[in-house]
């Protein structure tokens, strides 16, 4: 389906959505969405693996405009504005139909990484990714070729984000989790949900011996480490092989941005 066709198919009704305006528009190539009088779009950021310095996917970061001010806002600021569970549902959807839409045309389309909400994983009671699935697939992309990204600090088993997560990966979808590790971390747990990659954030790498034990246990499950950028090699245990994402401030929408903060990540590689 030809790429301004698919944007008024999808504005068409054919995502459940609120009563109002217009849902997407397209404007220099990129299609933009909007939500309670804000201009959502999507900036892509490189995850590079250190082993072989190549492009292992995007991160999507969400971007916010007020259409009254023109001014930008924080992006987890967009996620207090619904006012009931079905909006929030719907906007969370919203934001991974546009990062989809977008990544599609990406000159360097991999793996898309796309954060799903606490809340809309709380407020879905079955068959987590059904309806996502059916919206990749009119973009042209497969749930395959998607990484979801999870909180699970604090999860016990039967908890409803573990279930959520048995729903998304027998729909194909890849598996990223963070907060793991915060506490006093369930190796059960990380076995029995066996994600693609562990997302640690600063505050796991204060402890070298933290660090090297969340590292082994990710190994050992066939996992990869996911650091964003700012920690230095020296905290990272060598061998680690872990992956990099760039801040969003180091990438515009500029693809040559984009692929300069890449090689100066593959700079980052440790040594050999």
């Amino acid at each position: 389906m030809p790429f301004t066709d698919l944007v008024h198919y999808l504005n068409a009704g054919h995502t459940a959505k609120p009563a109002g305006p217009t849902t997407f528009s397209t404007a220099q190539g990129r299609v933009l969405a909007h939500f309670a009088n804000l201009q959502l779009s999507s900036q892509f950021l490189p995850i590079v693996d250190t082993t072989t310095g190549r492009i292992y996917g995007h991160a999507a970061h969400l971007q916010a405009v007020s259409l009254r001010h023109g001014t930008p806002l924080d992006p987890h600021s967009v996620f207090v504005l619904p006012y009931d569970d079905e909006e929030f549902i719907y906007l969370d959807r919203l934001v991974r139909t546009l990062h989809a839409l977008n990544y599609l045309h990406h000159p360097e389309r991999s793996n898309l990484l796309l954060k799903v909400h606490p809340r809309h994983v709380l407020n879905v009671p079955a068959n987590h990714g059904q309806v996502f699935a059916a919206l990749l697939r009119t973009c042209g992309l497969s749930p395959q070729q998607v990484t979801l990204e999870l909180e699970v600090g604090g999860l016990s088993s039967g908890d409803p984000v573990q279930r959520a997560i048995t729903n998304y990966q027998a729909q194909g979808y890849h598996l990223a989790i963070h907060r793991f590790g915060r506490g006093d971390p369930n190796d059960a747990l990380l076995e029995q949900l066996r994600p693609d990659i562990v997302r640690l954030d600063a505050s796991q790498l204060q402890s070298p011996q933290r660090l090297r034990d969340i590292a082994r246990k990710t190994r050992a499950i066939g996992a990869r480490l996911l650091l964003a950028d700012g920690a230095t090699p020296q905290s990272i245990p060598h061998g680690t092989g872990e992956l990099r994402q760039a801040r969003p401030e180091a990438c515009n929408t500029a693809l040559p941005q984009a692929r300069s903060e890449a090689a100066r990540l593959n700079g980052l590689r440790p040594a050999a």
